[in-house]
């Protein structure tokens, strides 16, 4: 997988296609956030290892921090889901995929857990 680029890779879509390469290849959750955090620039490795020890272990809290560092808030990925359009040249399932991760992103962090909590 290529390192992260924060000038033209969108940090949401880059964790959800780090977390599919780690399940495919058979990586251990433990180890995620070692493999994570060896493709991230410097200057995000350095904020993620200012975090306490022991919530630098799990992925889910790298995976916030980062968010958090990208000003990724619920509200962030309901504009991004409401307003993404298809690129030009980029395929049909290549929007989906984006505008899926926008919305799973957006719900997720709105802690909406069945259908009656997204009324």
């Amino acid at each position: 997988m290529q390192k992260f680029d924060s000038q033209n890779t969108d940090i949401s879509l880059y964790l959800t296609l780090f977390e599919r390469q780690a399940r495919a290849t058979g990586i251990e959750e433990e180890e995620w956030v070692s493999q994570l955090i060896s493709l991230l620039p410097l200057d995000l490795a350095q904020i993620v290892i200012k975090e306490p020890e022991e919530q630098m272990r799990e992925h889910t809290n790298v995976k916030k921090v980062l968010l958090d560092r990208f000003k990724m808030k619920p509200e962030t990925f309901r504009i991004k889901f409401t307003q993404h359009q298809r690129k030009q040249g980029a395929l049909w399932k290549e929007l989906v995929f984006e505008l899926q991760n926008y919305f799973d992103s957006w719900i997720e962090g709105l802690n909406v857990k069945d259908f009656k909590g997204l009324k």
